[in-house]
């Protein structure tokens, strides 16, 4: 008995569904890209329906469709279930002649289709989705040219299908590298702010190592502060107390910047604070101490520039040790100039280390200016330094004013002169002979 007839299930069933599955399309709405292509496929052979079918396990469902108005059938009645079994072009000129249509509903039924063409939609990969078919209730044959342009809008069906699958899978992988960026953005952002409060917790506790307070001296009137380029740095200075009517005057610069230099100036003040006692009697062995310390607790690169004065109030007199930094300045009363120049090389590069003090009799008048390489290397915008010379010319100009006030006048003549972001660290002490 002539019947309908169910398509058998293709070889590769399982990957060809998983392969229909990953181009997304099933149950979308229509798009123009594929009902011109359906249009072209019924005008070019001349059927009043033309068809984008797409077979899913159960079911036939149309992407694109001209002449009907139902949007799927079952997978057990449809044409195509049996032309994706082919890789070529279904042709059936006749249902009625055919024995597996003949009792199809689709034949038996109002739609009463007679001719029915199909051309497999093959991917890349081999697997037959669906076909792009045409339709008609008459018997009939298509001509080698339409036969030819329906197989070549198939393959423009595949293209389509391509070019949404790829459109898609972009847009996913958009979507997932925006909210990998937006992640990345909110950990880069609480790790920015991390920075900044430890970063604020390192500049607080490094402010908490200047000096707090000026030991009274009788002779002499002195002050001093730092600003660092950043929020910490790698100057320090220090007012201690060595007994009565001394005063320990130091300033150092560390190599480097930022957070390493900050650590390693809390390393030398620690190493000074716990051995000043030795300063009393012995300020070179003071120093043979912190060399050593930071000597076998850094790395041959880490070292500092060190100066160590020692006033004594009742003879005026000053004892120094310069450890290779930048020399100090002793301006007279009467306009004469003394630089106080390096009695050893600089701290922690070297074990072997020695340092020979010298000392200097100051008079009443006479202005001791103590300084980091900040101050006078600072630069204009033309790459020239503030240098010594403008320095002494700061301190001769306003050297009658009492020295908190000639303090800030020179910080603020090096800044307008260099204008540019601060690039080092600037660290000055004045002290003037009274």
């Amino acid at each position: 008995m002539i019947g309908k007839v169910p398509a058998p299930l293709p070889s590769n069933e399982q990957a060809r569904l998983a392969a229909l599955r990953e181009y997304q399309i099933l149950d979308t709405a229509s798009e123009r890209a594929f009902d011109d292509l359906t249009l072209l496929a019924s005008q070019i052979c001349g059927t009043p329906i033309a068809l984008i079918t797409l077979i899913d396990e159960h079911r036939q469902w149309f992407k694109s469709k001209i002449g009907l108005t139902i949007s799927e059938t079952s997978r057990d009645i449809a044409f195509c279930a049996h032309a994706i079994l082919q890789p070529d072009l279904c042709v059936v000129r006749d249902t009625l002649a055919d024995e597996r249509f003949a009792n199809n509903p689709l034949v038996t039924s109002d739609l009463k289709i007679r001719f029915y063409a199909g051309m497999p939609l093959i991917t890349p990969e081999g697997h037959a989705l669906g076909t792009l078919c045409v339709i008609d209730q008459v018997p009939r044959d298509l001509s080698s040219d339409q036969a030819e342009s329906l197989q070549a809008l198939a393959r423009q069906v595949i293209t389509q299908l391509e070019l949404r699958r790829n459109s898609t899978t972009l847009a996913c992988t958009i979507a997932e590298l925006k909210q990998t960026e937006d992640a990345l953005r909110k950990a880069h952002d609480k790790l920015a702010q991390r920075v900044v409060d430890e970063t604020e917790i390192a500049r607080q506790m490094q402010h908490k190592l200047f000096p707090k307070r000026t030991p009274l001296v009788e002779t002499l009137e002195y002050t001093g502060g730092c600003i660092p380029a950043g929020s910490v740095g790698g100057d320090y200075y220090d007012f201690v107390n060595l007994g009565p009517g001394r005063l320990g005057l130091v300033v150092a610069d560390i190599s480097g910047k930022g957070i390493p230099a900050a650590l390693l100036m809390a390393n030398v003040q620690a190493s000074l604070r716990c051995r000043y006692t030795l300063a009393l009697n012995d300020i070179p062995r003071l120093l043979q101490s912190v060399n050593q310390a930071l000597f076998e607790s850094t790395v041959l690169s880490d070292y500092a520039t060190i100066f160590f004065g020692d006033y004594e109030a009742g003879s005026r007199r000053f004892r120094y040790v310069n450890c290779g930094h930048p020399p100090p300045l002793l301006l007279r009363a009467d306009g004469k100039l003394e630089h106080l120049a390096a009695t050893a090389t600089v701290v922690g590069m070297f074990e072997e280390w020695e340092c020979s003090i010298e000392e200097v009799q100051t008079a009443p008048g006479d202005t001791l200016l103590l300084f980091t390489d900040g101050m006078t290397e600072a630069m204009n915008d033309e790459g020239e330094q503030f240098g010594v010379a403008r320095l002494v010319e700061t301190v001769h100009a306003y050297r009658h004013l009492p020295i908190s006030s000639l303090f800030s006048i020179i910080v603020a003549t090096v800044q307008q002169f260099s204008g540019r972001q601060q690039e080092d660290d600037r660290t000055l002490v004045i002290a003037r002979v009274r």
